[in-house]
């Protein structure tokens, strides 16, 4: 099954970077992993897509280089994406995430190879989403092509990262999510005297919440104001990340789940029938979000899916 699939890492320069590659290097073949440095995000994502487009490979698996993934987890993925109708787009399992300390839908992701093309054509142009690869999801499935939300967990996301991308990351979180600083400042309360990560953490959520300007999932933003910061807290960044730091790092990764996932229900965006909208409907929503052409393709479709049934049903 390895042959099926080309795995590609995205870096932003990421501490662990290096280390990402290697560990997944002992699950799948040397040759079938990449690593992406473009940006900004729709670049790389743009990357991403054409070198799945370009293999041979039936799978297409991608992640973050700050996300450390569990023995096994990946193939697990692929097993379930081998499971969806072949006219699915793409599936997700969840991840842990230190900042927070929750389980959450993010991380890999598994693509089937023969749609990418389409995704090509319909991402976003830079800078017009916050979100690039959502909006290209939301807008494959408006093609037809849904996604899925499973409950497998593949891994850790944001351990050993440098405090600057700790700062960064929580500055976003906390514009976004300011009505989570109770929670946060529990958990920080908790972790600040046996790691410093997440004194830096509150630094930047306090700080992202009482700033002026906007908030950017932008890696090479924010540079100046989180050495700033670190410099303010007393801390020195990070040296390079250490490799051999733990002996089973596979053993390492599974520690750090803090305690057993919370069920999770499988979930299709959107759901598996959206024609219950009705064609006229439906059209009408496509053209609006995406084109008259966009939504004469669907049309023809679902024509000929019309027509095809009603033939077999003469049988």
């Amino acid at each position: 099954m390895q042959s099926d699939i080309v795995l590609v890492v995205r870096s932003s320069d990421e501490r662990t970077v290096e280390f990402s590659t290697k560990q997944l290097s002992n699950q799948f073949p040397k040759g079938n992993i990449q690593l992406v440095r473009e940006q900004p995000f729709e670049v790389a994502l743009r990357k991403c897509y054409e070198i799945g487009h370009q293999s041979r490979a039936k799978w297409l698996i991608t992640l973050d280089a700050d996300i450390f993934v569990l023995p096994g987890a990946l193939q697990k993925l692929v097993a379930i994406a081998e499971e969806m109708p072949d006219y699915y787009f793409q599936t997700q399992g969840r991840i842990f995430d230190k900042i927070f300390g929750n389980y959450r839908p993010a991380g890999s992701r598994v693509y089937r190879v023969s749609l990418l093309g389409s995704a090509i054509k319909n991402m976003p142009e830079v800078g017009s989403e916050i979100r690039p690869e959502t909006a290209t999801l939301k807008r494959m499935s408006a093609l037809g092509h849904p996604s899925r939300l499973v409950g497998l967990v593949t891994g850790i996301h944001d351990y050993e990262q440098f405090y600057c991308d700790l700062y960064r990351k929580a500055f976003v979180h906390g514009q976004k999510h300011s009505y989570l600083a109770g929670d946060l400042l529990k958990r920080c309360l908790k972790n600040t005297k046996k790691d410093s990560d997440f004194i830096v953490i509150w630094k930047g959520f306090c700080d992202g919440i009482s700033s002026a300007e906007k908030a950017t999932i932008d890696a090479n933003r924010f540079g100046v104001e989180a050495n700033a910061a670190i410099n303010a807290l007393g801390l020195i960044e990070k040296p390079a990340f250490e490799v051999n730091k733990f002996k089973d790092w596979d053993l390492w990764v599974s520690s750090q789940l803090e305690f057993e996932p919370p069920e999770f229900v499988t979930r299709d965006r959107p759901p598996r029938e959206p024609e219950r909208l009705g064609m006229k409907k439906r059209f009408n929503e496509i053209v609006k979000n995406y084109g008259f052409l966009a939504a004469a393709k669907y049309a023809i479709g679902s024509a000929f899916e019309k027509i095809g049934k009603s033939l077999k049903n003469l049988h």
